[in-house]
């Protein structure tokens, strides 16, 4: 099934549309009795104090042996498997073939990417190179580092330092 989100009861009405199937999965050794699933527990077995409804109310069940448990079938998944709802919501989805919206703890990691270089580097043009030599920077040193100038679309005459 795609990756939906499902709430309990959608859930427990999909496993109750499969009631039968859901008893043989989580209570081996039972069988059927007229419009009931009958077993000793529910851990399962030959007997019949523990009832699921297959018609009527379909996956309502109750264990009157001892614990007179009941509930839909995330209940009796609780109790064959012996954990709490959410992993019986989980041990359910997996059962139902639904795959989990699960948060992503590690978010991806970007792939870093090389800036473009200027496709019109110019050398600086007398007011940029009057504008480094006030600042004590030589003509000759803008040269060897390839200080270039282009012209940006946004801010106009650019410096660039390659």
């Amino acid at each position: 099934m795609n990756a939906m989100k499902y709430d309990v009861k959608q859930i427990s009405q999909m496993l109750a549309s499969r009631v039968e199937e859901v008893c043989a999965w989580l209570l081996p050794g039972g069988r059927r009795n007229g419009a009931e699933y009958r077993c000793a527990s529910v851990s399962g077995g030959d007997g019949d104090s523990l009832g699921v409804n297959l018609m009527g109310k379909p996956g309502v069940w109750k264990d009157f042996a001892g614990s007179e448990k009941g509930g839909d079938l995330i209940d009796l998944i609780m109790a064959a498997h012996g954990v709490n709802k959410g992993e019986a919501v989980r041990a359910a989805k997996d059962w139902l073939g639904i795959k989990e919206d699960r948060p992503e703890f590690f978010p991806k990691q970007r792939a870093y990417k090389l800036p473009e270089r200027p496709k019109t580097l110019t050398a600086p043009k007398s007011e940029m190179v009057e504008y480094f030599k006030a600042r004590g920077i030589s003509e000759k040193t803008l040269k060897a580092y390839r200080v270039g100038e282009i012209q940006h679309a946004k801010h106009g005459a650019t410096i660039v330092f390659p």
